[in-house]
């Protein structure tokens, strides 16, 4: 499951003029806008990615050990290192996709049916 930084999906959280919004809608058909919960037209260009940092991951609820993230689910571990999450269960590891920002990691969990709303 690769994802670019321009995957937006309803709820991811996105920078635009340097504060933090929610996605509201995502119109790929026309020419690829975005509404957000403050401007309801938005081009591509104007939404930047928030990066996924250590304060963010800690910031909710993910612990570490060195500079591998991980965070517990019924019967599954999600790990993140080195920009990559992966999911743990009893009988293996399996990479899952990449989460240099928050809404690569929304995407993901929401993916999963977690609770994919995130602090920033």
């Amino acid at each position: 499951m690769i994802m670019n930084k321009d995957n937006y999906i309803p709820g991811d959280l996105c920078l635009v003029k340097g504060k933090v919004e929610s996605v509201c809608e995502v119109d790929r058909d026309n020419d690829f806008s975005i509404t957000t919960d403050q401007h309801p037209f938005l081009r591509l260009s104007q939404v930047k990615p928030i990066p996924l940092t250590c304060k963010i991951l800690e910031k909710n609820g993910w612990d570490h050990k060195d500079e591998v993230y991980f965070k517990e689910y019924p019967k599954r571990k999600l790990v993140i290192m080195e920009e990559n999450a992966y999911i743990v269960n009893e009988s293996c590891s399996m990479f899952l996709c990449q989460t240099k920002y928050v809404h690569q990691l929304q995407n993901l969990l929401f993916g999963l049916n977690i609770n994919s709303e995130m602090e920033v």
